[in-house]
């Protein structure tokens, strides 16, 4: 089956957010790094769908949330939450590891 990425507006949001304060403080190189990796771990989440964990939040959201990391020299750094719709694979949200857990508000967004 083939399945189509989107990511929601939260998810955008935080990469932004993620991209901005990458650049700001470390470089664009870093910042282009990051966005890369974020990219190809797309492209690894839909070739095993069912082989990520759901997410810490997903029974107390009552979400079939799931979770895959940005790794960046062997560091997790992000956690990219997700969730299937048919053939859909929607990008909730981008949480640094030592983020807290998503809420109902931010699945809203």
């Amino acid at each position: 089956m083939e399945y189509t990425i989107r990511f929601t507006s939260r998810a955008n949001l935080d990469i932004r957010d993620h991209l901005n304060w990458q650049t700001a403080n470390v470089s664009a190189q870093s910042a282009e790094v990051w966005i890369q990796e974020l990219l190809r771990q797309t492209d690894v989440i839909i070739e095993n769908l069912l082989a990520w964990p759901l997410a810490r939040a997903s029974q107390r959201l009552d979400v079939d949330l799931r979770e895959s990391h940005v790794v960046i020299r062997r560091q997790k750094t992000h956690r990219i939450l997700f969730t299937m719709i048919a053939s859909t694979v929607e990008i909730v949200a981008l949480r640094h590891v030592a983020r807290a857990d998503l809420t109902f508000d931010d699945l809203s967004g």
